[in-house]
């Protein structure tokens, strides 16, 4: 059987969830005497995630309700509110 062969695609598809399990539990083996070290770098990587997507969410949201820029993010001074 070829890897283009459908019947091949099928049986790959459901070994994938094993290779991947079977990927965390090497690398979780492979980090004995190592695992706090390896526990914080995977914390920092994921935080670091976070701050990379929640920096543009934030920075959409301070634009408030009129769509208009916050003051210190314009290069021109803001004209008044209307009432």
């Amino acid at each position: 059987m070829t890897e283009a062969d459908p019947a091949h695609l099928g049986e790959q598809e459901t070994q994938r969830p094993e290779r991947i399990a079977g990927l965390y539990r090497a690398l979780w083996k492979y980090a004995t005497g190592k695992r706090g070290t390896f526990i914080v770098s995977t914390t920092l990587l994921v935080l670091s995630q976070v701050v990379k997507l929640g920096v543009p969410w934030l920075a959409a949201r301070a634009r408030g309700r009129s769509g208009a820029p916050p003051r210190l993010w314009s290069p021109a001074p803001a004209a008044p509110p209307e009432n």
